[in-house]
């Protein structure tokens, strides 16, 4: 069998397309076409596509004053005849040399750890957990609609992008984990290739006080068909400040919505969201973790990089060593001190986007060192560059 794995052609985006459908259900075109930053990674054999990795282009915030560059698996599939036999792991190793231009990170969401899927990506292409997510679920809502609470189809929410994003940036400014917000996020995201793929009926949610908007949440409902569901999800959540009252009364006028229709809630999350109290004061479940960000570093140094210019820089020159990996993290000139940090590749990627704690990995060897650099100005760098952020998850970004 001869296989080719590239990236698609402009021209072949609408048989990419089709070939997504045969596998995870009906996407019109037009959902595909208007995505502004999207590409794919495609295999064929004898001039026939027999797989394809859409790929979502996104800004990732990693951390405070850190985003980066990312693209986002998703709708991964190989034709049902060939499978199991390297075709999606060639994609992957495809997409990762010509993204190499152009982006830092390769990324999915997956759930089902013990699925064969998920250990397709753990085991057989090296992507990481970064962090984990799961599902609070309330089945029986109760709630109060409070002065100011407004609720509007989606459409509405292009005409509040600017707020949204301020909103947002106020809410959630100390977490990373998830896509930057300006004002071109909104209306962007809101109509985004996955509603194609699962009819949901989205709504826009704000709360005011003296005339200013100071939350709000975006819901959606799916519509029947492969992806039903009788939920109400929670999509994306902020107060001004992350003011505990003012979220108190922005859930509480949601739930009452819900309520009304008979609708559970679902809110998904990361496990270190500031509103676990929030949650549980009104009796959500939490599950178990449900599903996970996973990632490979495609460019290191850029990475490191990132990090370091908002972090105080480095003087010293790192070297990489990981049993797969020889690479320069960082070259500080000729005169400066030389380290080399040998690690395992999980914890090269964790370190690379701000999910592990440079002075504790050193403590307990998960980050070894040789050279001549001084130790101590060695740990102090680690301790300062690489600190390990909190990330978030809004299901709005979901693809």
């Amino acid at each position: 069998m001869e296989l080719e794995c590239r990236e698609l052609q402009p021209a072949e985006a609408a048989q990419a397309c089709a070939f997504t459908e045969t596998i995870f259900g009906p996407l019109p075109f037009e959902w595909w076409e208007k995505e502004p930053r999207f590409t794919a990674s495609v295999a064929f054999v004898e001039g026939e596509m027999v797989g394809c990795i859409p790929l979502s282009l996104r800004r990732l915030k990693l951390a405070p004053g850190v985003v980066v560059d990312t693209a986002w698996e998703n709708a991964v599939g190989t034709r049902e005849d060939l499978r199991s036999r390297g075709i999606g792991s060639a994609m992957i190793g495809a997409a990762r040399e010509f993204l190499a231009d152009r982006c830092d990170l390769l990324c999915v969401y997956r759930g089902a750890e013990r699925s064969t899927g998920y250990h397709f990506y753990a085991d057989k292409t090296g992507h990481v957990d970064l962090c984990h997510l799961s599902f609070h679920r309330l089945e029986t809502p109760e709630g109060t609609v409070p002065a100011g609470f407004e609720s509007y189809p989606h459409t509405a929410v292009a005409k509040h992008a600017a707020e949204l994003a301020r909103l947002h940036d106020s809410n959630w400014s100390a977490y990373g984990g998830f896509p930057e917000r300006d004002e071109a996020y909104y209306p962007w995201i809101i109509d985004s290739i996955i509603w194609g793929r699962i009819r949901t009926e989205r709504r826009l949610h704000l709360l005011r006080e003296r005339g200013a908007v100071v939350g709000f949440c975006i819901t959606g409902v799916r519509e029947p068909g492969r992806y039903r569901d009788e939920s109400c999800y929670v999509l994306d959540f902020a107060v001004a400040g992350g003011d505990e009252q003012a979220a108190t009364r922005l859930l509480g006028g949601v739930l009452a919505l819900a309520a009304e229709q008979g609708r559970p809630v679902c809110w998904p999350t990361g496990m270190h969201t500031p509103y676990l109290a929030l949650l549980d004061s009104h009796g959500f479940v939490q599950g178990p973790r449900r599903m996970e960000v996973m990632a490979i570093p495609i460019r290191p140094a850029s990475l490191f990089g990132h990090l370091a210019a908002v972090r105080g820089g480095c003087d010293l020159t790192l070297d990489v060593w990981t049993p797969t990996v020889d690479c320069r993290l960082w070259d500080a000139g000729d005169h400066a001190p030389r380290v080399t940090l040998e690690m395992k590749d999980r914890e090269l990627c964790l370190m690379l986007t701000s999910r592990l704690d440079g002075a504790a990995a050193l403590e307990d060897e998960r980050i070894t060192t040789h050279g001549p650099a001084p130790r101590d100005k060695v740990r102090e760098t680690l301790a300062r560059v690489l600190r390990c952020t909190p990330w978030a998850y809004h299901h709005l970004e979901y693809i």
